[in-house]
């Protein structure tokens, strides 16, 4: 039907913003379909596994859940999407304690860390671990030098 197509359309827009995925699935919900014609729907799921962003950030999963939506289509032309009304929505997202590590070691966030400074002087940081502890918090280690 109308809002499968539309549902496989949107997911491969939405597997586009990442540099690769393992799983992508989005299920949008329009009862009538010709709703998807004025720009509302009753529903929006989207699932992904493995999806890897382009500044090198994975996200092992992430699920959004978002209820009924009203979006403004004149919008849409200036690159923006605006609602008609508010939305209720759920989001999860995991990440594991390998790809927060590993992002803190991409050149995305290493540049930013770069820029990072101690008395004028520039910090390095360097093989950046993160681990989450027994006790739910985040613990990060790393090489720091000063200087250059």
């Amino acid at each position: 039907s109308g809002d499968r197509l539309v549902s496989k359309v949107v997911g491969a827009a939405i597997s586009a913003l990442f540099k690769r995925s393992e799983k992508i699935e989005a299920n949008v919900r329009a009862e009538p379909v010709a709703k998807l014609c004025t720009g509302s729907v009753d529903g929006f799921d989207f699932i992904g596994n493995g999806m890897l962003m382009y500044n090198g950030l994975r996200i092992a999963v992430m699920e959004l859940y978002v209820q009924a939506v009203s979006i403004d289509f004149s919008a849409i032309f200036t690159g923006q999407v605006k609602l008609r009304q508010p939305t209720q929505a759920s989001l999860r997202v995991v990440l594991t304690e390998e790809d927060l590590t590993d992002s803190f070691n991409t050149p995305f966030v290493v540049e930013k860390l770069q820029r990072l400074q101690y008395q004028g002087e520039p910090l390095t940081f360097t093989k950046t671990l993160m681990t989450v502890t027994a006790e739910k918090t985040l613990r990060i280690q790393s090489g720091i030098q000063l200087g250059n």
